[in-house]
Parts: structure tokens; sequence; C-alpha cells
């Protein structure tokens, strides 16, 4: 049967044109970037973020003022859209209704980086002084000491205004008024400090900078400070610590990475912290991020120690919710210190993620399955991620090791979301391959990359035959199309189920009825497993022979994905079959340009390396080219050098 696709256009890449938007707009080349960005028609959040932006810097306030509601109408309670607005208003010196949606953006975020001093901003904006601001500052307190409860943003603002003048007694007297009634106010001891700093009372600016810190001990502005005073004071090594710990928590301060490099000196013996200065010291350690492991389980004895031994320096605390166990499952857990948690099975693995989810009392959240174990290397990657600020969460890289055994080489590699912040607002949707990505993309916050990477077991063939994964997951999904009968995800899953049951027309029919509802619904290209349902009908088509429907799917996925070299290895391979041997060599070279990446939709390496030369070696052998194939079979070994059948 085969697929017809309507035709699509699109950049090369989603993931590809944000980064490309991004750097031109760090080069402030914003026309470019709107120009880029306005190519697609369905924008992500953080595509119209980017699009807001270089619209703001242009000028276009009217056109920024569209992007940024167009924000808020899709995530309403993300604090992105009302600060992209309070921004756009700024700019139009609209300062009373941006500082309305500035403060909406607290309420949603009280910890957001920018908008409280962008309310500070505004305030300033309303109150603009003349050339000589001292008699304007001295009726202003007349005025506060009269009526002073609820004026420590005014304050603020003012001592700002003061200080930039050069007023700087006027600016600590704002400062100590303002402090007098928001004493838990961080960015008020910060700039106390400053102005302490500069009037050479750096034993006092060390108390204020060391207030800041400790009320505010995730925001980099305060250790960077903190790194300025010790080197006015030559303590230069317990500079370097804080500049590093700013560079830690906000991996762009500039400020913190230049200093670093001018105090940079010969490593010489460990330097010893006075004692005057311990207090000091100790504010590194005054807040470090908890990770917690959050698992379910259901008779996993055989595979959970090895899980919980491969996380024992990552997290802090493990999680384990078990949905019925008969075996030794929850004794292991309890041996490794997990606080265990009893939840009845309810066909839906998204209910029992979240209830792991609730009990979690870490900063961050990582979720591991019981067969699957954490690379030894990623622990550091993971508690270094842990310490960056405006992010939601990485996605780490995932291995599905496939055969017969646990040594199998055979493996299929993707991108995974699973580290992210702990919060409320970050939970699972899905009875059956359940995601957290929805929940991650409401919140309007970026995620980073990630190097760490995790080993999954429980797809090799022994395991996944053990478990009945097929019929019980069918069995959930079946019942969830019937509820969810405009989701192509639930269907997409489907298709997967039925491929690895080798039943054709269903997987097909599945297949086919979530890529129209994804085009029906104007979906993005990003979407993971957009990608990955081209890939599975490809290959469903080449394991059963259709390999005219192959290169249909082909035809019409690798202009909309020309970066996934899966695609291209699947064309190779039909190409082949069918004899048209110089179009199957071209295939199977273009997959070779692509080695390396990582893709959330998965990808087997192979493609890019020993497959691909190996499918070269078979055309040149069809095509009785002995020398060639000869050629690419010695470099198919020397890729992979002991192949796994």
């Amino acid at each position: 049967m085969a697929l017809r696709i309507a035709k699509q256009t699109a950049p090369a890449s989603p993931d590809r044109l944000l980064k490309t938007a991004e750097a031109l707009i760090d080069s402030e080349n914003y026309e470019r970037a709107v120009e880029l960005l306005s190519l697609s028609e369905e924008k992500e959040l953080a595509a119209l973020k980017l699009l807001g932006y270089a619209l703001l810097k242009l000028g276009k306030n009217e056109e920024a003022l569209e992007v940024a509601s167009s924000i808020i109408r899709r995530a309403p309670y993300a604090a992105l859209g009302y600060n992209l607005l309070g921004l756009v208003l700024h700019g139009m010196k609209e300062f009373a209704a941006a500082e309305r949606f500035f403060r909406k953006v607290l309420e949603l975020d009280p910890v957001h980086p920018e908008a409280r001093r962008s309310i500070v901003d505004c305030i300033r904006g309303k109150n603009q002084f003349g050339a000589d601001i001292a008699p304007a500052l001295a009726s202003l307190l007349e005025i506060l000491d009269e009526a002073p409860q609820g004026n420590s943003e005014e304050l603020l603002a003012f001592g700002i205004q003061a200080y930039e003048r050069g007023l700087r007694d006027e600016a600590s007297d704002c400062f100590f008024r303002a402090l007098e009634q928001d004493p838990e106010n961080p960015l008020l001891f910060r700039y106390l400090g400053m102005v302490l700093m500069d009037q050479g009372s750096l034993d006092k600016a060390m108390v204020a900078i060391a207030q800041a810190i400790r009320l505010a001990p995730r925001t980099a502005d305060g250790f960077n400070m903190m790194g300025v005073l010790l080197t006015r004071l030559e303590h230069l090594g317990l500079a370097e610590k804080f500049f590093e710990r700013t560079l830690l928590l906000s991996p762009g301060h500039a400020s913190a990475r230049a200093s670093l490099q001018k105090i940079k000196r010969p490593k010489k013996e460990a330097e010893v912290v006075e004692a005057e200065l311990s207090a000091v010291f100790a504010l590194l350690k005054l807040w470090v991020p908890r990770i917690s492991l959050c698992m379910i389980a259901k008779n996993e004895e055989k595979f959970l120690q090895g899980c919980l031994e491969s996380v024992k320096d990552a997290v802090d605390e493990i999680i384990l919710v078990d949905t019925g166990s008969s075996d030794e499952t929850i004794a292991i857990a309890e041996k490794f210190g997990a606080k265990t948690f009893h939840f009845p099975w309810k066909d839906d693995f998204a209910a029992a993620r979240n209830e792991a989810l609730s009990h979690a009392s870490g900063d961050w959240i990582l979720v591991l399955d019981a067969d699957e174990r954490l690379d030894p290397e990623s622990s550091e990657h993971l508690r270094k991620m842990a310490w960056r600020s405006g992010i939601i969460g990485c996605s780490l890289i995932i291995d599905n090791r496939l055969g017969a055994s646990e040594n199998s080489s055979h493996l299929q590699r993707a991108t995974i979301f699973r580290f992210f912040l702990n919060r409320p607002d970050m939970r699972y949707v899905g009875a059956v391959h359940e995601q957290m990505f929805p929940a991650a993309k409401a919140t309007g916050l970026p995620q980073a990359e990630s190097e760490a990477k995790i080993l999954h077991l429980g797809y090799i063939d022994d395991t996944f035959k053990e478990r009945d994964k097929i019929r019980r997951n069918l069995d959930i999904l079946l019942e969830q199309a019937k509820e969810e009968s405009d989701n192509p995800y639930v269907f997409f899953n489907l298709g997967q189920t039925y491929k690895m049951n080798g039943e054709l027309r269903p997987a097909e029919e599945n297949y086919r009825k979530g890529l129209s509802m994804l085009r029906e619904q104007k979906a993005a290209l990003d979407t993971p497993y957009f990608l990955a349902l081209y890939l599975n009908l490809a290959l469903l088509y080449h394991e059963h022979g259709q390999y005219e429907q192959t290169l249909e799917v082909c035809a019409e996925s690798i202009p909309l994905y020309p970066e996934y070299p899966d695609l291209r290895f699947a064309r190779g391979l039909s190409l082949m079959e069918l004899g048209r041997y110089e179009e199957a060599l071209e295939s199977f070279r273009s997959a070779l340009a692509f080695k390396g990446k990582v893709y959330a939709a998965g990808s087997d390496p192979g493609t890019t390396s020993y497959k691909a030369y190996n499918g070269m070696a078979v055309v040149y052998t069809r095509m009785k080219n002995w020398s060639e194939a000869r050629r690419f079979f010695e470099r198919a070994v020397q890729e992979w050098p002991v192949p796994n059948p």
C-alpha cells in the first residue's frame, strides 16, 4: 500500500535554525535573524522568543507586541511572554504598563533573574531626574519618611539613579532605608555592596555582598561581586573560586570570565584561607544543588541493583515507587537508602511517574528505569549541569542496546528528556511512553544539551520477551486511543508496538494516521516523534520488501530532515534491492556525512559508519567490482572491528 504524503517545505532543521538565529542575534544581525525565523509558519516558543527579541532590537514594536501576545496565548502560565511584553513596552517608554507585566512575571516566577531589575528600571523611567538630582532626591526622601511603608522598590530605583550620577552617599542612604522595609531583598544588598566598595568601606561591602549571596545562593551576580571585592583585597585564590562559581551558575557571564582570565596565575601550593575569611569561604558551601533519582518499578530484582550502583555518585536521594512487586525489589532499593512508596498500578505510567516526583525533595530530578544504567562518566556532567540557572532541564543521550544479550554491539542512539527542575508544573502525560516534553515546553524555559549518557537494556531479546511488554503496552494503548482519538503520539506508539510484533498492516495504518494528524494539527517539525514516524514507516516497508514505498516515504521526508542519516541509509538499502546501484552508493555516501550527531528521534550509529560502508561493499559486489567491494568491506571492519550478528 503506497503512502501519499502532502508536500511540505521547511528550513533544513528546526534545531539548526534556532542555533543560527541565536548566532545572528549575538552578532547583532537582527534583520537576518527576523528573516530566518519567519520562514516557518508554526513556531516553537523558543523561536518566538528570539523573533520577538530581534524585532524589539530593530524598533519594530508593534510586531514585537504581536509576537509577545502570541506567546502568552499559547503559554499563559509561563513568564516568557509577559517578560517580552514588558520589555517591548519599556522600549516604547510605556513604563507604567511595562511595570505591570514585569510584576506578572514575578508572580509566575518569583526567582526570575531579570524581572525585579526591570521593575526598578520602570520606576526610574517614570521618575526621570534632571541634571541636578540632589534637591529632587532630598524631597523624595522627605516624602518617603512620612509614608515609609511599601516604597522599597522606589527607594531602590532612586538609589540606582543616584549611584549612576555619582552621588554615593545619597545612594547608600536610599539603599539603607529600603532595607529597613525589605531586609530580605538580595538586590538591595548587592547594590549596597557596590556603593560601599566605591566608598572604600571594603569590610562593610563584604558583609552586604555576603548577605546578598545568603539570600540568593543561586544567583550568579552575588558571587561575581564577591570575586571582584576579593580581587581588590588581593585574595586571588579565593576570588578565583567565586568567579568559577559564577560561571557554574551562568556559563555566559562575560564579566566573571574576563576577571578570571586576569587573575589566573601559576598553580602553587593550596592557598590557606585566613581565619577572618572563613565565613566568606563558607558561602561557597551555602547551597549545593541536590539531585533526586525518581523511579517506578515492579519485580525488577534482576536489574535494579545495577541501576542503583551506577548512580551512587550522581544523586543525593533515591525515590522508588513500587507498583506491586512480589520479589526482592523493595529490599534491594532500601539497601541503597531509597525511600520506597507503594502505588497501585492503574495502567498509567504517567500517574506512577508523577507519584514518584511528588516525593522528591531535590532541586533537580533524574528519571531512570531499573533496566537503565548511568554511564560512569556522566555523574560529573549531571553535577555540573545542576548548577545551571535559567534552564528547565536537559536531554540525555540514551543508547538502547538491541540483540541477544547485554554484550550485543547493536544499538539505537537517541536523546531523552530525563533531567529537569523539580517544579510542581513539571509532570508527565501519557499512559504509555509517557512524556515530560509538553510540560517543559509550557514553562517557556530553554533546554540545555548534556553529554550525560544512559544505557538501556530493556530491548534485549530475552528481556523483552520475558516481560511481555508488547501485549501489555498494546492493551493500554488501545484503551488510550479510545479516550484520546486526536492524539497522534498514541497512534505513533501503536504503530511501534504492532511493528515490533511483526504486524505490517495495523502498524502501517497507525503510522499513517499519526502522520496525518500531525499535518492537520500543523505540528512543528522538531516534534521528536514526527521524524520517528517517517523513519519507522520507511523501515517497515523495507523489511517487508515494499521498496518502492520506502523510496516514496524517503522522497517526502529527506527534504524535511536533510541531516538525518537513517533515512538516507534506508533509501540506500531499498535502491540496492531494486538494482539502482549508483543511486544506492550516493545514498550510503551521504549518510556518512553526519557521523557523530545524536537525534531525539533516535538513530543507529552504524548508519554513519560500518553499516554504510558495508552497504557500499554489497553494492560493489553485486556490480562485480571486486576491488572496490574488498576496500569497503575492509573499511567496515575498521569502523566496527568486532561485529556482533
